[in-house]
């Protein structure tokens, strides 16, 4: 398992096939952490606010309740 953006790079070339999972299991809800977001780096605050943007305008799938 790669992701999306690897995969073009190397894929072709390496004549392999892509199959998106799709079965409940394989999805995965990821976290972005960091101690004082007044700390990050111009391009990681950047990234920070394009993800709760992203969020906030439902960019992004949905968190499903456990």
């Amino acid at each position: 398992m790669i992701p999306d953006r690897a995969f073009e790079v190397v894929g072709a070339g390496m004549n392999l096939r892509a199959i998106p999972l799709r079965d409940a299991w394989a999805r995965r809800e990821l976290r972005l952490v960091v101690r004082a977001s007044r700390e990050l780096s111009g391009t990681g605050r950047l990234m920070l606010d394009h993800l709760r943007v992203a969020e906030r305008d439902s960019i992004l799938p949905q968190r499903t309740q456990r």
